[in-house]
């Protein structure tokens, strides 16, 4: 059997959390006291729920990205934070509707208290950063830190995120977290930028479809694309970055 660590090539996992957290002289207080065996296939898989729940601040050696994540509500060490890029505009899944998102310009970036009503980050965000924490924690809690959709914006992804120098962990550790999600089918977030005040399209007259009509310069033609004063927008989130797909260049 192997046995890994951290991110070192040939680690099974949960399993790392073994010795040290585990079976050590001072290990995480609640994964000792329910006593799971790692070992079994099922056993791990709750060792694993736990460890990410039970409190950092009970014992060291203790895990606690869903703790900080869902635990820490109105606590500044929790790991939301309010989105402070101006031109994110929304989100959606799939085609569906898009939602709006409020941003802040406030210096204090963490969401606690009443720091920044409406613009926190949402539980789908808290949830993309505690699956992320397990793998990296720094680039989820740091201070002040960013939003989801900010990490993702600043943070390109490598081809190859598993073999990342210290670093580039960053990249492996939101990989990490969007890889997870969709591997129990949950869906991945799509964010909308604003691209630009100007050079935009409409529906000008009003038959359900974009596009330009006729012949530019001539008396009947319809200019719905690339029209003067009409703000654009793009997509940028999770579909875009996880293969490899670049901020510049989705808004080019």
């Amino acid at each position: 059997m192997t046995e890994g660590a951290a991110d070192e090539e040939g680690s099974i996992g949960n399993n790392q959390i073994l010795h040290r957290n585990r079976y050590s002289r001072a290990p995480c207080r609640v994964l000792n006291n329910i006593g799971f065996n790692n070992y079994r296939p099922d056993e791990n898989l709750k060792n694993f729920a736990v460890y990410k729940a039970a409190s950092r601040f009970d014992r060291r050696k203790c895990g606690g990205g869903f703790w900080f994540a869902f635990g820490l509500l109105g606590d500044y060490r929790g790991i939301k934070r309010v989105f402070t890029e101006p031109s994110l505009i929304g989100y959606r899944h799939n085609d569906g509707a898009i939602t709006p998102i409020e941003t802040t310009t406030t210096n204090a970036q963490t969401c606690y208290n009443s720091t920044a009503p409406g613009a926190c980050e949402g539980e789908y965000e808290a949830l993309a950063k505690g699956i992320a924490f397990y793998n990296g924690e720094t680039i989820v809690r740091k201070w002040p830190g960013l939003s989801w959709p900010e990490i993702l914006k600043d943070y390109d992804l490598e081809t190859e995120p598993e073999n990342q120098s210290d670093a580039g962990k960053r990249y492996a550790t939101c990989y990490y977290s969007t890889r997870v999600r969709q591997k129990f089918g949950l869906p991945l977030r799509q964010y909308i930028w604003k691209g630009g005040d100007s050079g935009g399209s409409q529906d000008v007259n009003g038959d359900g479809t974009i596009a330009d009509i006729g012949i530019p310069g001539e008396e009947d033609f319809v200019q719905e694309t690339d029209l003067p004063d009409v703000p654009w927008c793009f997509a940028f989130g999770e579909e875009e970055w996880v293969i490899g797909v670049e901020f510049e260049v989705a808004r080019e």
